[in-house]
Formats: C-alpha cells, structure tokens, sequence
C-alpha cells in the first residue's frame, strides 16, 4: 500500500514529475519557491513543503 502524501511531507526535497507536455512555471504555496517544468525538463526537486499541494493539483506524481 502506498503512503499517503502528508507522510511523505517535512524537510527536505522531492523529485517531482510534472505529467504535461507544455511549459509550466509555479509557485510553491508553502516557501514560495518557483518551479519550472517542461517537457524537456519534466522532473525538478520541489521542497518537500510544497509537494503535497502540488501534488494534489493531479499535474504531478512523485519521481523515484
């Protein structure tokens, strides 16, 4: 069984795959980092205090 996201949150960062095609630039809701991805750069390091929102926006799975 998986774990659930809000497990997965705390310190550090998370490999993030971006699962569009077009150019995306975003603003993490928790440090307020940006983030850009593309689909030449699909997979960035995202603050693992951003991953759960962005995550749950459904345009991202977590990178091995």
């Amino acid at each position: 069984m998986a774990q659930p996201v809000a497990a997965l949150v705390g310190l550090g960062n998370l490999g993030l795959r971006y699962l569009a095609r077009s150019a995306v630039q975003v603003r993490g809701p928790s440090t307020g980092r940006m983030y850009q991805f593309s689909a030449a750069q699909p997979v960035q390091r995202v603050a693992r205090a951003d991953s759960e929102a962005l995550l749950r926006s459904g345009h991202f799975r977590l990178e091995a």
